[in-house]
């Protein structure tokens, strides 16, 4: 083997040295960064909801509280272009 021929195998070898420990450190940093996220996300999450501030009050029994009126028109299913979301316009 000639000097020329040890000297690329050697840096051959260097350049996979250098290769892999870029790839662990990668690997190292995004496993890292990953679970940063995840503490912030946790943390985020439960800081956004909602707390309640007091404790919900029961009205006293034979005492109800303001009945419900119906809605004045009933939803409508259909698209607005007077297609309906179940295939057919109506009629007969």
């Amino acid at each position: 083997m000639s000097r020329y021929e040890r000297a690329r195998i050697d840096l051959r070898e260097q350049a996979r040295r250098r290769v892999r420990a870029a790839t662990r450190w990668a690997a190292l940093a995004s496993g890292a960064l990953a679970a940063a996220f995840t503490v912030l996300l946790a943390h985020q999450g439960a800081a956004a909801a909602p707390q309640p501030t007091s404790t919900p009050t029961v009205a006293p029994q034979g005492v109800s509280g303001p009945a419900l009126a119906p809605p004045a028109q009933a939803p409508s299913v259909g698209f607005g272009n007077g297609y309906s979301a179940y295939g057919s316009s109506g009629g007969s």
